[in-house]
């Protein structure tokens, strides 16, 4: 089916090469990421040997560069949850090794319950990615739902949906074909929602370049 941009009834695909019509208003939440500095409506946070910046090493992205190494991340939190909303983040990294995610994460205001949506890799090789779909209640993650993804790739698109008490997880690797990872209903207040670069690797030595191209809200309604 053809997606629109659900305030504008535009068809996505008139806009530029990610979508995004052109003559539109841009919601306030959004982000392409092409200024000198983070814009202030962002709160980072980092942990372990990581490194960062904003339209720099790669223009018009958040870059980051992260160590393989246990619970290494770069966060960026931003305070934004209606009762019904789409959020979608473009990001980059090509995800070979144990444990490397890209997440987008809707909390309560002291995380104790929240929603996961995202893309990582398996605990054993060949290292698998897969889409996530995961459940926070009492401050802990629930099992997740994982639905495999065949090929490599270093482009993924990351689609999180509330319609209610409704939430779910789309993954794309092109904009254009979706899959649904799961859906399901949680009663909670999101207050916040978190892009997430991270790693749990031990051991390997190396370092991961992962990005972030842009982030847009209530741009896409899947179905």
């Amino acid at each position: 089916m053809i997606q629109k941009y659900p305030r504008f009834n535009i068809p996505w695909m008139d806009g530029d090469q990610d979508g995004r019509p052109r003559t539109v208003a841009v919601p306030a939440v959004d982000d392409e990421f092409d200024s000198a500095v983070l814009d202030g409506k962002w709160t980072l946070t980092s942990s372990g040997s990581v490194s960062y910046d904003v339209n720099t090493t790669w223009p018009s992205h958040f870059y980051g560069m992260i160590d393989l190494q246990a619970a290494a991340y770069i966060r960026l939190d931003q305070n934004w949850a209606p009762s019904s909303y789409s959020l979608t983040a473009k990001f980059i990294g090509f995800l070979q090794l144990n444990a490397e995610v890209m997440y987008i994460d809707f909390f309560d205001a002291d995380e104790s319950d929240g929603v996961r949506a995202g893309v990582r890799t398996g605990s054993s090789s060949p290292y698998q990615v897969a889409g996530v779909y995961t459940l926070m209640a009492s401050s802990t993650w629930g099992t997740a739902t994982l639905l495999a993804i065949n090929g490599r790739h270093d482009v993924w698109y990351i689609h999180h949906q509330r319609v209610g008490t409704t939430f779910s997880s789309w993954v794309s690797t092109n904009c254009l074909s979706w899959l649904l990872v799961a859906s399901g209903a949680k009663t909670f207040t999101p207050h916040h929602f978190r892009l997430s670069l991270a790693s749990s690797v031990t051991g390997q030595g190396i370092s991961r370049r992962m990005g972030i191209d842009w982030v847009r809200a209530n741009w896409l309604t899947l179905s």
